[in-house]
């Protein structure tokens, strides 16, 4: 088996994993026919793209400080073909449930996938 055989069957067994599905939304500025007015909108720059949602904790911050609480990391697991820019709103549906997410810092990639290091989102603003 060569390198890229090896690769090809980790990526498959990796995407095996994605029970969750992402859809990423961009603000773009839209021509309004109506108005004439360019106007921010929330456009689709993919849907419904198999991923995973991962969560892990960590703790609470140091033992000399009591008042910090333990947080909650959440990271995507999605294909390495796909860019994400920043600033983008990635919605996904985990078990049952749709989250909000923005993009935190650069994604890891790797030849049979990426993670991407999220922040919950209230919000557009």
């Amino acid at each position: 088996m060569n390198i890229e055989s090896a690769r090809r069957i980790m990526r498959e067994k990796i995407e095996q994993t994605y029970e969750d599905s992402c859809s990423v939304y961009e603000q773009k500025d839209v021509f309004d026919e109506k108005t004439k007015v360019k106007k921010g909108k929330r456009v689709a720059t993919l849907e419904d793209e198999p991923c995973r949602l991962s969560f892990s904790r960590l703790e609470a911050g140091e033992k000399a400080d009591p008042a910090s609480a333990p947080s909650q990391t959440a990271k995507l697991f999605i294909s390495p073909d796909i860019d994400i820019k920043t600033g983008c709103v990635l919605e996904i549906k985990h078990k049952g449930r749709i989250y909000e997410y923005e993009r935190s810092g650069q994604p890891a990639v790797y030849s049979s996938h990426q993670e991407i290091v999220l922040q919950l989102r209230e919000r557009w603003s």
